[in-house]
């Protein structure tokens, strides 16, 4: 872990590393602190891990017409080779939004109106979570190119973050 000292582990799991929040007003996760692993239903909001998070905010962005979105992992994979052994593959872009998309805007002139696209990033996190350097330079380049970046934590975050493209967003 670079900069922050030593990590902390906690007994939540065998080498679980304890991230110091470094958003302000995101409290700090204790060592022993936290759901048991494996019983999701046990876990506060605040605790949630992201890919539940994900899962809520691809489930209510489902419901939103005006949007329309994709999600494209970032990773690796070991591939076997036509005549033996295997490779690594690579995929997606590293610091890429976890989801990607479009919402539809009216745009009015000329005396008519007309629905027009406007591109839609949205990275997800924990509660804890932080942005790495790499995602933090995508967000940025894709924000000053006119794409609407959401960075959330939660679907109220999604919402917020829609509310003035998409009034009335469920």
């Amino acid at each position: 872990m670079s900069g922050g000292g030593p990590a902390n582990y906690a007994s939540r799991g065998k080498n679980t590393p304890v991230r110091p929040a470094r958003d302000a007003g995101i409290p700090r996760v204790r060592p022993g602190a936290g759901p048991r692993i494996g019983d999701p239903e046990s876990a506060p909001p605040a605790t949630r891990p992201e890919r539940e998070v994900l899962a809520a905010i691809l489930a209510y962005l489902r419901f939103v017409p005006e949007v329309f979105i994709f999600r494209q992992n970032v990773g690796a994979v070991t591939a076997p080779r036509p005549g033996g052994g295997t490779r690594l593959v690579r995929f997606g872009t590293p610091g890429q939004p976890d989801i990607l998309g479009s919402v539809t805007v009216t745009a009015s002139g000329f005396g008519r109106s007309m629905g027009v696209a406007m591109p839609l990033a949205i990275e997800v996190k924990s509660a804890i979570g932080v942005v790495r350097p790499a995602q933090r330079t995508i967000l940025a380049e894709l924000g000053r190119r006119g794409w609407l970046v959401i960075v959330a934590r939660s679907v109220a975050d999604v919402r917020d973050g829609l509310r003035p493209w998409v009034p009335g967003a469920p």
